[in-house]
């Protein structure tokens, strides 16, 4: 079993269970293997209840329990319908200017990245998230380049002119690189292939152009690392980034590389990118298990157009920006179930403190 939460800085969309809070949790039951003892039961669209084992019955140790949330998904749920009850109302606010943070959490091995990424025939949360942002800002999407990232959390602006050298200069620039072997494979990823989702939110302002900003970080060990750090490879030593405050109070890892992309094939590539160079750490529970907490950021940048219609206004303080984060944190399972000592121990002492900045 694992959780989902979803934090909102404002209500957007009608949900299951209709809560009109700025957090809400949600909670997926993973299939059990055919001999498992079944210890967890949905009783209704929000209750999930908990009965001890049976050994542990017999000896009077344990006792039924009962726990509420926005929406229990059992054990036949879709990723479809996970998608449509937890992350679609989260790209509608995206697109309307708000801010949103998605996070799984649940021990190793209880579906959490799964439920987040999914796999190629049945992709998860993150890939739908960007193939429907995609399909809404598409008719809108501005030339690459016009908006930039000024290094301080926010953007700049540019026009159709720089913007067009700057493609020119990056097109040059992009001709001159030897792809390396690991570099090549990039174009093909775990999601190539997937079935995408072909629907599209409402809301978007025909009079506005958008570009979408990605990047990818991780927290471990209390420290933060730029996973799209341009030359590092599987194995590389990461230099830690600082966490800093912006003029609007939000918090930001200072230095991270942050790329415009155009399509969501590319933003997934770049997903794939950083998944090599995320710390992976044997344990008991599971051999692959993720040690650190997975930041995947989308920033979508708008401005209004001019009365030409022909490019956006030229005016820093009108440009608008709404972050999308999604987290898949490391595994919350007890210490002594794990035989982890050392770093591994002190990295399941610090999960959950710092990834929800």
């Amino acid at each position: 079993m694992q959780a989902g939460m979803r934090k909102l800085q404002q209500k957007g969309g009608k949900l299951k269970g209709d809560s009109a809070d700025n957090v809400q949790v949600f909670c997926r039951v993973r299939p059990l293997p055919p001999a498992a003892e079944r210890c967890i039961r949905r009783v209704d669209d929000r209750t999930i209840q908990l009965s001890a084992p049976s050994a542990a019955a017999r000896n009077a140790l344990g006792k039924d329990t009962l726990y509420k949330f926005e929406y229990a998904f059992d054990e036949d749920a879709s990723q479809t319908e996970v998608f449509e009850d937890v992350g679609l109302p989260l790209v509608r606010d995206l697109i309307q200017g708000k801010n949103g943070l998605l996070f799984t959490y649940g021990i190793t091995s209880s579906g959490k990245t799964f439920t987040m990424q999914g796999r190629r025939e049945q992709p998860g949360i993150l890939p739908r998230t960007l193939d429907t942002l995609f399909n809404t800002v598409r008719p809108n999407l501005a030339a690459k380049y016009t908006f930039k990232p000024d290094r301080l959390n926010g953007f700049d602006t540019q026009s159709p002119m720089d913007s067009l050298l700057e493609r020119q200069r990056a097109e040059r620039d992009a001709g001159k690189v030897i792809r390396t072997r690991g570099r090549a494979k990039d174009a093909e990823n775990e999601f190539s292939g997937r079935p995408q989702e072909d629907g599209a939110v409402q809301g978007l302002d025909v009079d506005c152009e958008y570009s979408v900003f990605v990047s990818y970080v991780e927290i471990y060990n209390n420290y933060a690392y730029d996973l799209l750090q341009p030359d590092v490879g599987e194995g590389k030593i990461l230099q830690s980034r600082l966490l800093r405050e912006d003029n609007t109070g939000h918090i930001y890892v200072a230095g991270a590389t942050e790329v415009e992309v155009l399509t969501a094939d590319e933003a997934l590539r770049l997903l794939n990118r950083g998944q090599k160079a995320r710390r992976i750490a044997s344990t008991q529970l599971n051999a692959d298990s993720s040690r650190s907490h997975a930041i995947f950021n989308v920033r979508l940048v708008q401005a209004p157009l001019d009365e030409t219609g022909q490019s956006i206004v030229q005016e820093k303080d009108i440009v608008q920006v709404s972050l999308l984060s999604l987290i898949d944190l490391a595994g919350s399972e007890r210490t002594k179930r794990t035989n982890n000592e050392g770093d591994r121990l002190r990295e399941a002492g610090r999960t959950f403190r710092m990834s929800c900045w």
